[in-house]
């Protein structure tokens, strides 16, 4: 079995190459037992992820001599003819091209929460089944927006960069972000993480989502709203919807002037 894994963006300690990719490999195995997987027809959707990952497990295990390709980054170059199993993270594409020349490619494992760096089309063509992992940093992301809300808010780069005590205080003053209308646009896990964040800062929470889940909605304590009346109401808007055809644009310039500007 011939695997492809990126490792450019995986640290190992350990000093055997070959035992640390073995070792990743394990880990994300089970790791991928709880993600999503896109089925790409009914065939595939009788298979789970869990037992694809064991199967391929097993055969690593079983296998003499198994050939591992680690680039840097995944290309036309790099890739092996018999490559079975693609392990990438959201900087490499895998378009058309690539997937034609690899005729026996049966799994993409996407390192990520995005997979739109992945032709589907073709994917789904070739019947290769695609793997995320839908709850990759979650709070990490909701925690870096407000990490930005709260640096601009309290003008962080003015009060870093004032000079001397005769700095003038008004251009430090910053404002609270309690009491303000927050909109979160796409609250998926990174959106609902977003969502309890807000409400700690005794923010009005308002969201909007293409697929609306009315029963988190009482127990997060925000409300689905319509975008352009989100747009308009809220006094900080934060996007974490997922990049989609039907995302494409979602703010545009029109959608730009609706938001209000503290």
């Amino acid at each position: 079995m011939h695997v492809l894994i990126e490792v450019s963006n995986i640290h190992m300690k350990t000093s055997n190459t070959k035992n640390s990719i073995l070792y990743f490999l394990l880990i994300f195995g089970l790791l991928a037992s709880y993600t999503s997987i896109y089925a790409q027809n009914d065939s595939i959707k009788k298979n789970s992820p869990t037992k694809k990952f064991s199967t391929f497990l097993d055969t690593q295990k079983k296998a003499d001599g198994i050939t591992i390709a680690i680039p840097e980054k995944t290309n036309l170059e790099n890739l092996h003819p018999d490559t079975e199993v693609i392990s990438i993270f959201v900087s490499s594409r895998i378009t058309r091209e690539m997937i034609e020349k690899l005729p026996k490619l049966k799994l993409i494992a996407c390192r990520s929460t995005g997979f739109n760096n992945i032709d589907m089309q073709a994917a789904a063509e070739k019947d290769i089944t695609i793997v995320n992992v839908p709850t990759y940093g979650e709070s990490t992301v909701a925690e870096y927006a407000f990490t930005l809300l709260l640096a601009l808010g309290r003008k962080l780069e003015n009060v870093i960069n004032a000079e001397s005590s005769q700095t003038e205080q008004e251009s430090l003053t910053g404002h609270d972000i309690s009491g303000k209308v927050l909109g979160v646009v796409g609250a998926g896990h990174i959106g609902q993480h977003a969502i309890k964040i807000g409400n700690g800062f005794d923010m009005k929470v308002l969201a909007y989502d293409a697929m609306p889940h009315k029963e988190i909605e009482k127990e997060l304590n925000f409300t689905y709203t319509p975008l352009d009346d989100l747009l308009k109401e809220a006094d900080v808007v934060t996007i974490h919807a997922p990049y989609l055809p039907a995302t494409h644009h979602l703010i545009n310039e029109q959608r730009l002037k609706m938001i209000v500007i503290l």
